[in-house]
């Protein structure tokens, strides 16, 4: 017995010492747990607002399948304005009679891979026909025209000229360069959340056609390309391709619900 006492204090120990590493791996846990109830409590406050005009006998128990996997989302987003905005509105749209029926559980998944910068243009685009556009290097030979400060009407008159290459005989050099939201000056980044609203079938782009009644000079002036036509004229020609982006029916229900 006393040969095995030592054995046995050693072993105690080291049992001892597992509830104790549990214990500790399960710290951030806690903490999540934790800060779950808080920022529950703070979409309770939200929803109130969302829902203040709404009457009360039109106020129900949301369906399951939105609010757990919205209300599991929603404590990663506290930070985010855009998508914390777009969750309350969510789920207060899904306890509110005249909307539930209108609320898709895929909104959910959306929302969930929207960056802030994706909800901030999705707004400037809901709201009319946006106008886009594309930097391509034009390869054929023979031609002079100029474009500078194009006018719509300019642009009536020269749309062959912008939209259609025929000899198809062109390099991409930017696409999706997008100007309506002055918060974000990075063209790259823009047209990486444009690609990105596209994935997921919010929005449709279209190189065919223009926008009415949109300005299209600011693409003429931006940083790039004025870099692209100095750097690149012994290539060809740089060219600017028109286009207009427009929420698709799937956008424009998702924008009735998690926007407005």
């Amino acid at each position: 017995n006393d040969l095995a006492k030592p054995a046995a204090c050693e072993t105690g120990k080291f049992l001892g010492r597992i509830p104790r590493a549990i214990n500790a791996a399960l710290i951030p846990l806690d903490l999540w747990i934790t800060k779950r109830e808080y920022e529950l409590e703070k979409t309770k406050k939200l929803l109130e607002i969302e829902l203040a005009d709404v009457d009360p006998s039109k106020i129900v128990s949301p369906e399951s399948y939105v609010a757990v996997p919205a209300l599991q989302s929603i404590a990663y987003s506290m930070d985010s304005e855009e998508l914390r905005t777009m969750y309350a509105k969510l789920l207060a749209k899904s306890m509110n009679t005249d909307y539930r029926e209108s609320v898709h559980p895929s909104f959910v998944e959306i929302i969930k891979q929207l960056s802030p910068l994706d909800a901030q243009n999705l707004n400037y685009i809901t709201t009319d026909e946006s106008p886009i556009a594309e930097y391509r290097l034009c390869l054929a030979a023979g031609d002079t025209k100029d474009a500078l400060n194009i006018s719509v009407r300019q642009l009536e008159a020269e749309s062959e000229y912008f939209n259609s290459l025929s000899d198809g005989r062109y390099e991409l050099i930017m696409t999706n360069v997008f100007l309506e939201n002055p918060d974000e000056k990075d063209l790259e980044v823009q047209a990486m959340s444009i690609s990105s609203l596209q994935r997921l079938g919010l929005i449709r782009v279209h190189y065919s056609e223009y926008a009415n009644g949109a300005d299209y000079a600011p693409f003429f002036q931006t940083q790039e390309y004025i870099y692209f036509k100095k750097s690149l004229r012994e290539k060809g020609r740089l060219k600017i391709c028109v286009g207009v982006t427009m929420l698709t029916p799937l956008g424009s229900q998702f924008c009735k619900i998690c926007q407005s």
